[in-house]
C-alpha cells in the first residue's frame, strides 16, 4: 500500500501522486483509462491471451479463469474454531451482569476473536490477489461490479393485509446468506486486486453482473432455467455443462473482449466497462434474456439453506 503523498504542479494545475514502500511512483504508472486506449488496438486472439475473467460466489471464493481459490484447510479449521468459541464467549456474555469486570474481560476476548477471524480473511484476500496479479500471461483482470452493501442489506418487514401481522419473511435464511456472502471478503478481495494490479502496471475493469450466472458462456443464451442448481450449469439451448461459477467467468471475459474492442467503450469512474455506442445493452448484457414466468435465480440471490 502507498504510504506517502506528494502534491506537484503542472502547467498550473495540481497534481497528487503517492509513493510505495519501495519508492516506486504512481506517475511512472499508466492509468486505467490509459490501459483500456492502448488495449483497444489489440486483436481477439490477443485479448484471450492476457484477459482473466473473475468470478466470486459462495461455494468457490474466487473462481479466475481455470483456476479456485479458498481458503486452505488449516485457514478453515482455525476460523472455525475462533467460531465456535466466539458463540461460547457470546452466550456467556448475555448470563453477566453489566458494568461487571467480568463482562468487560469477556467483551475484550469477543474482540480479539472478531479481529483474528478478520485477519484469516485478510490474509487470504491478500494471498489471491498477489497470486492472480503475479501471473505472467495476465495483463487484464476483470471482475463482475457487484454492490456487496445493497446485497447484504437487511430484508424489510412484509404485514399481512388482513392480519396486520408483521411477516418474518425468509429473515433467517436472508441473515445466512448476508453472513455467506460477507464471510468470503468479495469488496476486500476488490480493493486489492485493483492496487495489485495498478502497481504491477496491469489493467484492471469490471463489467456488469446483468444475469452473469443465467448467461451460457457458449452460445450467450440467458434463462434462469440454465441455473437449476447452485454448481451445475446447463444450457437449454446449446447443451453446454459446466460448473456454474467457471462459466460465469468465461462470461465476465468474454464481455470484458467484447467492450474493450469496441471504440465506443468508456471507463466510469468506478472502472466500470460500459459502451456509450450503439447497441450498448446487448454488447454490455450478452444476449437478450428470456424472461421465465417465475423470478430470477441468480446464483447472487439464491437463499443459503
Amino acid at each position: 500500500m502507498p504510504n506517502s503523498l506528494r502534491i506537484s504542479r503542472r502547467n498550473g494545475d495540481y497534481w497528487v501522486s503517492f509513493c510505495y514502500e519501495d519508492a516506486l511512483d504512481s506517475e511512472a504508472l499508466q492509468t486505467q483509462s490509459q490501459h483500456l486506449e492502448y488495449l483497444k488496438g489489440s486483436s481477439q486472439e490477443e485479448l484471450e491471451q492476457m484477459v482473466i475473467g473473475i468470478d466470486r460466489g459462495i461455494t468457490r471464493p474466487v473462481q479466475a479463469g481455470n483456476e479456485v481459490f479458498d481458503l486452505t484447510e488449516e485457514q478453515k479449521k482455525k476460523k472455525k474454531g475462533k467460531e465456535k468459541y466466539l458463540k461460547k464467549c457470546q452466550k456467556r456474555l448475555s448470563k453477566q451482569k453489566k458494568g461487571s469486570k467480568r463482562r468487560e474481560k469477556t467483551k475484550r476476548k469477543i474482540a480479539r476473536s472478531h479481529e483474528k477471524i478478520s485477519n484469516i480473511r485478510k490474509d487470504f484476500c491478500h494471498k489471491t490477489s498477489r497470486a492472480i496479479v503475479s501471473q505472467d500471461n495476465v495483463k487484464v483482470i476483470i471482475l463482475e461490479s457487484l454492490k456487496t452493501k445493497n446485497m447484504t442489506a437487511k430484508p424489510k418487514a412484509k404485514q399481512d393485509p388482513k392480519s396486520k401481522k408483521w411477516l418474518r419473511n425468509n429473515s433467517s435464511r436472508k441473515t445466512a446468506l448476508n453472513k455467506a456472502i460477507l464471510d468470503k471478503g468479495w469488496h476486500q478481495l476488490e480493493v486489492f486486486l485493483k492496487y495489485k494490479s495498478h502497481r504491477a502496471g496491469k489493467a484492471f475493469f469490471k463489467v456488469s453482473a446483468y444475469h452473469t450466472s443465467q448467461e451460457c458462456a457458449d452460445c450467450s443464451h440467458t434463462h434462469p432455467n440454465n441455473r437449476k442448481t447452485q454448481a451445475l450449469f446447463f444450457c437449454e439451448s446449446c447443451g453446454h455443462t459446466d460448473n456454474a461459477d467457471h462459466n460465469a467467468a468465461k462470461v465476465i471475459k468474454k464481455r470484458a473482449i467484447k467492450l474493450i474492442m469496441d471504440s465506443g467503450t468508456e471507463l466510469s469512474s468506478q472502472g466500470i466497462l460500459l459502451d456509450k455506442g450503439c447497441g450498448a445493452a446487448d454488447k454490455t448484457r450478452g444476449a437478450h434474456a428470456n424472461l421465465a414466468s417465475s423470478k430470477e435465480t441468480s446464483k447472487k440471490k439464491e437463499l443459503v439453506a
